[in-house]
């Protein structure tokens, strides 16, 4: 994702991700989970903000849904964090969680501005 939205950036990046709404972005993109495991989860999307723990529960419930069961993610999922954010189409993903989606529009914000300051 870095790549395709700063190509050429010649600075360094830190991306900070607020820990309470990252197993959110995961199912964002509903494909994204199945490809990991082969299937895919159709379930929507829960959306606003709900009560606590709900969107672990809910990576964790999608991972036990999609492998009918055969996988229980010792650590709720987020172990496949980066092969599900490898899967996911931002595209969808942003359409589906506002956060996702602002977290997307601030980091394009400061690729462009590293750009325009070289």
């Amino acid at each position: 994702m870095l790549k395709a939205l700063g190509e050429g950036y010649p600075g360094e990046i830190v991306v900070a991700i607020p820990e309470p709404h990252i197993e959110r972005w995961y199912p964002a993109d509903p494909r994204a989970v199945g490809a990991v495991l082969g299937a895919t989860d159709d379930r929507p999307v829960p959306r606003g903000r709900c009560q606590r723990d709900l969107y672990k529960r809910r990576l964790r419930e999608a991972f036990r849904h999609v492998s009918k069961g055969s996988v229980d993610p010792p650590l709720g999922g987020i172990e496949y964090g980066e092969d599900i954010a490898a899967a996911m189409r931002i595209e969808v993903a942003r359409q589906n969680c506002q956060d996702f989606d602002r977290f997307v529009v601030d980091l394009t914000r400061v690729f462009r501005a590293g750009h325009a300051g070289s």
